[in-house]
């Protein structure tokens, strides 16, 4: 995993076209070091396919509050350069992979768009590592609804 900076980010989540993870930690913060050796140890495996980063809350502090960051470790997901999911209770292998397989069909402003069938065709799609499939699914059913 690599370490970068807010602008780094977001460069990387404006040109990525899979899934990035980000790990938002602090120092001396034991919780961090665990989802650490959770994130490599599943890096191959849970994670393959999605960019993971690190991002050291203490470093960036006017990120970190523009962001809401309250606590270390939050974890933040993006696809397709939006931030779909975050979460600060990730501390074991399944929900890791509940984290992962959760990123729903999402409208404009990151709310779930109600009433769109395929939500779990989305899912099914990251858990097979179709990422470029997902995105596509989510665009065509937000555009879908747009129509409405």
């Amino acid at each position: 995993m690599i370490n970068i900076t807010p602008d780094e980010l977001d460069r990387l989540i404006g040109i990525s076209q899979t899934p990035v993870l980000v790990d938002v930690w602090g120092t001396h913060c034991a919780p961090c070091k665990a989802l650490e050796e959770l994130l490599l140890r599943q890096q191959d495996h849970l994670l393959k396919g999605i960019s993971v980063y690190k991002l050291c809350a203490s470093e960036f502090p006017d990120w970190s509050a523009e962001q809401a960051i309250r606590q270390v470790p939050t974890v933040l997901l993006y696809l397709d350069g939006r931030l779909v999911r975050r979460d600060t209770q990730i501390l074991s292998d399944s929900q890791l992979r509940r984290f992962v397989a959760s990123v729903r069909c999402v409208d404009i402003d990151g709310g779930e768009v109600d009433g769109v069938d395929g939500i779990g065709r989305v899912d099914d799609l990251i858990l097979a590592g179709d990422y470029s499939g997902a995105v596509s699914y989510t665009h065509l059913r937000a555009h879908e609804t747009d129509s409405y």
